[in-house]
């Protein structure tokens, strides 16, 4: 469990005040989240890189089905590292997730779904003009796109396509590391939103807008 996951769950239990109702936190307890997450956020930018080379060394191995799972973690690892370094606490209370945002006044708040789909929606409530929720891809939000590509693979293709070559990796698979150059180019946005390019260069994008936020610190 992460350092901030921890704390925010010991800050959560000094400040319930009903099984649905928690009292605001104060300026003590919020420098101390806010560390936490500090901390943390590196940890996850580390994940989050390493499961970028391992999507990439997938995709030149034909393990495609890998590939797409590892990439779709790289973009959750980056956004999550991202908005812990907003000062976003997301994290668990037995089966449920909740939130809560490391400053005095803010409190706890219990959120549907799960983490996954807690992070994304919380990245486009704190980030709403980030570049990489700048367009759609396919008529989805980026990251709604990029978390339907990991389901499939995940937990609707039976068996397993490798190394039958899928649409999504058709423009790309023969040589990943020198498309990797053009997504970091000039043109990365035209890449970004391409639903023929997007599983590889989107993950890219969120990595370039951690490391904006992390040299920015």
């Amino acid at each position: 469990m992460l350092h901030s996951d921890l704390l925010a769950q010991q800050i959560a239990t000094a400040t319930r005040a009903s099984p649905k109702v928690y009292h605001p936190i104060g300026a003590l307890d919020a420098q101390r989240l806010v560390q936490a997450l500090n901390d943390d956020a590196v940890g996850l930018a580390q994940a989050a890189t390493v499961s970028m080379f391992e999507g990439v060394q997938g995709i030149v191995d034909q393990r495609f089905t890998w590939a797409t799972v590892k990439l779709y973690y790289s973009c959750f690892y980056a956004a999550r590292a991202r908005l812990m370094l907003q000062g976003s606490s997301i994290f668990y209370i037995g089966s449920s997730p909740h939130l809560l945002e490391a400053k005095a006044g803010a409190a706890v708040r219990k959120q549907a779904g799960n983490s996954h789909s807690v992070v994304i929606a919380e990245f486009a409530r704190s980030l709403p003009s980030d570049v990489v929720l700048s367009q759609d891809i396919a008529s989805q939000p980026p990251m709604k796109w990029l978390e339907d590509k990991r389901n499939v693979a995940s937990y609707r293709v039976a068996p397993f396509q490798d190394p039958e070559i899928p649409l999504d990796f058709k423009r790309f698979h023969g040589a990943p590391r020198r498309h990797l150059s053009a997504y970091l180019g000039k043109d990365r946005l035209l890449y970004a939103f391409d639903p023929e390019h997007a599983l590889l260069a989107l993950p890219l994008l969120m990595l370039l807008g951690l490391s904006d936020d992390m040299r920015s610190r």
